[in-house]
Parts: structure tokens; sequence; C-alpha cells
């Protein structure tokens, strides 16, 4: 009789299994045309992370692939906020202690920029700034291709410098850029990579 208790009681411990929700540890890339939502830190890291070690090389659930293509997973984001409201709310989605990082999108290449356009046609704020030097553009990772001082990729005669308040970086309907107020409401991509950003750019 004890021995059958404690064979029935070894097989109750040994045969606990733990299921595990595919739709929380699974990045979802219908994200990128769905209102967008702020990542839950408590469901996209692991839970037992302090006691296993670092978290690696995570990026929020909410983030998605715009394209197969491209190295980094985007989040779009249709609330219109400021430049900085808008950078510090890609911040935010940030794990911590993950090694990748989230910022507003920094444009690789043409690929990349005419890809989250078709995705998004519309104005929407990227992680582009000449507030530090008037006229100098750098990108808040310090990171991404110099741009030239006029011609492609600005959009007409971009930029223009109409107003003291330009310092920020917009990217129209057709993946033009141009220089726009940075308390300017727009939509924005939040990007998840391998680059943090160095606040002294921006």
């Amino acid at each position: 009789m004890v021995a059958a208790w404690a064979a029935g009681a070894c097989d109750d411990v040994f045969g606990l299994t733990r299921s595990v929700d595919a739709a929380i540890d699974t990045p979802i890339d219908a994200a990128l045309g769905a209102p967008d939502a702020p990542a839950d830190a408590a469901l996209d890291a692991p839970a037992d992370a302090p006691i296993d070690g670092p978290v690696g090389a995570v990026c929020p659930a909410t983030y998605g692939t715009a394209d197969v293509t491209l190295p980094s997973t985007y989040r779009f984001v249709t609330t219109p906020l400021g430049w900085d409201a808008a950078q510090a709310a890609c911040a935010a989605d940030q794990i911590p202690g993950s090694t990748r990082y989230t910022h507003l999108v920094v444009i690789d290449d043409d690929p990349e920029r005419s890809r989250l356009t078709a995705v998004h046609p519309m104005r929407t704020w990227l992680g582009l700034t000449d507030r530090v030097s008037e006229g100098v553009y750098r990108w808040i990772t310090n990171a991404g291709p110099a741009l030239p001082a006029s011609g492609s990729p600005w959009t007409g005669s971009e930029p223009d410098h109409a107003a003291a308040t330009d310092d920020c970086v917009e990217m129209n309907g057709v993946a033009d850029y141009a220089e726009s107020d940075c308390g300017a409401l727009l939509p924005f991509w939040c990007e998840c990579d391998t680059r943090p950003i160095v606040p002294a750019t921006f």
C-alpha cells in the first residue's frame, strides 16, 4: 500500500508538464497592420531570466517583420505623437536585459525605406534630427547612412529650414524625407535591432 502510494506520488511529480502559449511566445507579424499595443515585459521576457542569466537577443512580441529581407523587426504606431514622445514610446518597449534595442526607425537603405512606406503610405516620424547641429542630420543610433544636402531621399526643396523648430525628419507617403517641427503630431515606426540609441545625437 505504501509502495503503491509512493509510486503514484512519483508519477504525479515526474509527470508534470507545462503548456506554452504560442500566441504569447511567438512574435506577431500581424501587429504591423493592427492598432498598436504597449509591450508587456512580463509576457515578453522569460519569467526565470534572473535565475538563468541574461535575457539575450529578444525583441518585444508586439514587433514583427515588415519583409523577410529586412534584418530588423518593427511596430507601427497609429497614435500621432510629437517626435520626442514618439521616441520615448519606442524606447519604453525595450525588454530589460535584452541585447535588442527599441527606438524610432533608422532607415539603412532604399529597400527598407520603400518597404515601410508600402506597408503604411503616410507621413511618419524617423529617428533622424539636426537639433544638435543645424544642417547636420544624425540618426539616433549614430548609425545609418549620411544624408546629402539636397536631392534623394529628400523631397522637393527639402531640407528648407523654414522654421527654427524644423529639426526633426519625417518620411512622407512616397518614401521621401522632409524636415518638420518636432512638435508636429505624426504616427511613427519603432524598430528593434542591435543598435542602442546615442542620446548625444538628439
